[in-house]
C-alpha cells in the first residue's frame, strides 16, 4: 500500500471513528432523554402500575426538578425521581427520592456517590423528604442539608431515598431492614441511569432510622445490589439499634405522657410487619389503638406550635395524638414493679425487635463502618450503640476482650467497626458534630 492510499485509508478510518463516537454520544443523549418528566402535582408519586409491572430495580420511572426546599446550594442539579425497587413481598414497586449532582467536571470514573438514608420523618406520604415544600417548617428534614452540601462540595454525588411506602403507595415498613436497604441501594442504580457521570463507588450514610438503614444497606449491597456497585464504607450517625432494650428502658424511664410515644406507635406497627402473626389489637391498649390511623396523616414533627403549648395538629407526638400517652400505656400488660410488659403477645412483639428483620447488631458488612454517637442522646442511647460496636464488630471479625467487667476492642485502629462518642451532644446535633469525621472517612475510602 502506497503512502497516498495509506493516508486516505487513515482519513476514512478517522471519519468512521468520529461518526461512531457521535452515534454513541447521540445514543447516550437519547437514552437519558427516554426518562420522561413526571407530573408536576402529587400524582408524580403514584405512577400507574403498568409503569413498574416489568423491568428491574433501579430503573427510573420518571423525573422532575426538585422542589425549592429540596434544592441544595452546592448541587449543579437537584432532581426528584420515582424509581423501581422491591417491596418486602419481593414485588416491583415505585419508590421516590432525590438525586444531587455536584458542580464542576466529573473525575475519571465519575463522581463517587453517597447514598444518604434519612432519619425518622413518619409514615404518612406527606412526611417523605422529597415532598417537602416549605424549607422552614419540617426541621426534622432540613437539618441534614448543611452536611449534604459539604459532601457535594467535596465532589460527591448525593442520593437520598424516601424509602418504601413513604411518599409512594403502600405502608412504610419503619425500621424493617431489608425494605430500607433496597430503597437505599436501588436509588444509586437509578442515579447512574439518570446521569452516566455517577460512579459505582458508594459510601452509605444515615442518621437515626437512616443509620439503621445504612447498616442494612451495607450488609445487603452485594447480595441484593449485585456486582455493579462497589461498597467503600458505611457511616451511621446515632443508628437505631438494640430496639428491645431501648423500648424497655424508655418505658421504665418515662412514666408520664411523652411525645416519644409517637415513635412507639410506629414501632408497634413495625413488629406486626416483622412477624405477621402479631396483631395490633392483641398488643395495644384500646385508646392508643383507636388512634393508629394517624400514622398515615401525621409526621414526626415538633410536638407543639411556635407558642410552645398548642398541640401541633400535624405531629404524632402532640398532646392530642400519641403524645397524650406514656410509652408504658401503649401496650397491654405493663408491670410497674418489674418495669416491663408481661402480656404474652407483647413479649413476642418485643422479641421481634431483636429478630432478623429489625436487628442490625450482627450483620455482616463487607466494608469499614464508622459509628458516630452523642453522649447525651435521649433517643438512641449511647450505651446501646457502644454494645452495637461490640456485637457488630465481632460479627465482622473485630477482636474484643473483657477486663474488670468492661469490654474493649483489641484491634485498635484496624477494627472493622470504629466508634466515636461526642460529649454533650444529643440526637439531632450528632450530624453536625460528626460531619468532619464522616467526611474524612469518605475522603479516605473514595481516595479524593
Amino acid at each position: 500500500m502506497n503512502s497516498k492510499s495509506s493516508s486516505t485509508t487513515s482519513r476514512i478510518a478517522a471519519v468512521a471513528l468520529a461518526a461512531t463516537a457521535i452515534s454513541f454520544a447521540a445514543a447516550g443523549t437519547a437514552a437519558a432523554a427516554t426518562i420522561p418528566t413526571g407530573p408536576s402535582d402529587v400524582s408524580f408519586y403514584s405512577p400507574a402500575s403498568s409503569k413498574y409491572a416489568s423491568g428491574k430495580p433501579g430503573d427510573v420511572i420518571w423525573q422532575r426538578s426538585a422542589t425549592a426546599a429540596n434544592t441544595l446550594s452546592n448541587a449543579s442539579k437537584s432532581t426528584t425521581i420515582v424509581y423501581k425497587s422491591k417491596s418486602l413481598a419481593n414485588k416491583l414497586i415505585p419508590v421516590s427520592g432525590t438525586v444531587y449532582l455536584p458542580k464542576g467536571t466529573a473525575p475519571s470514573g465519575g463522581w463517587p456517590v453517597v447514598t444518604y438514608a434519612h432519619g425518622t420523618t413518619g409514615s404518612a406520604d406527606a412526611c417523605a423528604p422529597s415532598r417537602l415544600t416549605d424549607a422552614s417548617s419540617p426541621q426534622y428534614i432540613s437539618y441534614i442539608n448543611p452536611t449534604l452540601n459539604t459532601w457535594l462540595g467535596k465532589g460527591y454525588a448525593v442520593v437520598a431515598t424516601d424509602y418504601e411506602g413513604l411518599g409512594t403507595p403502600g405502608v412504610h415498613p419503619w425500621l424493617i431492614g431489608p425494605s430500607e436497604a433496597r430503597g437505599v441501594i436501588d436509588i444509586v442504580k437509578a442515579a447512574r441511569k439518570l446521569d452516566t457521570h455517577v460512579s459505582a463507588n458508594v459510601v452509605v450514610a444515615g442518621h437515626s432510622q437512616g443509620g439503621h438503614a445504612a447498616l442494612w444497606a451495607g450488609s445487603l449491597m452485594k447480595s441484593y445490589g449485585g456486582s455493579s456497585l462497589k461498597l467503600k464504607g458505611v457511616v451511621g450517625f446515632a443508628p437505631a439499634n438494640n430496639m428491645k432494650t431501648t423500648v424497655i428502658f424508655a418505658a421504665g424511664a418515662l412514666s408520664a405522657p411523652n411525645g416519644i410515644s409517637g415513635l412507639g406507635a410506629l414501632l408497634v406497627r413495625s413488629t406486626t410487619q416483622a412477624d405477621s402473626t402479631l396483631k395490633l389489637s392483641d398488643l395495644m391498649n384500646p385508646a392508643p389503638l383507636a388512634m393508629m390511623d394517624q400514622l398515615e396523616t401525621r409526621c414526626v414533627s415538633p410536638w407543639t406550635l411556635g407558642d410552645g403549648t398548642t398541640p401541633n395538629p400535624l405531629s404524632l407526638g402532640a398532646g392530642n395524638s400519641f403524645g397524650q400517652f406514656s410509652p408504658q400505656q401503649l401496650l397491654k400488660g405493663w408491670d410497674a414493679t418489674r418495669k416491663n410488659w408481661t402480656d404474652a403477645n407483647v413479649v413476642k412483639a418485643l422479641n421481634a425487635l431483636d429478630g432478623p428483620k429489625i436487628s442490625n447488631s450482627t450483620l455482616t458488612v463487607p466494608a469499614p463502618v464508622l459509628l458516630l454517637q452523642g453522649a447525651v442522646d435521649g433517643t438512641v442511647l449511647n450505651f446501646t450503640t457502644q454494645a452495637l460496636q461490640r456485637t457488630l464488630g465481632t460479627a465482622n471479625g473485630d477482636s474484643w476482650t473483657k477486663t474488670n467487667g468492661t469490654w474493649a476492642p483489641t484491634c485498635g485502629s484496624s477494627c472493622k467497626v470504629q466508634y466515636k462518642e461526642f460529649a454533650g451532644i444529643d440526637h439531632g446535633p450528632i450530624v453536625v458534630a460528626g460531619e468532619p469525621d464522616a467526611t474524612a472517612f469518605m475522603r479516605a475510602k473514595f481516595g479524593r
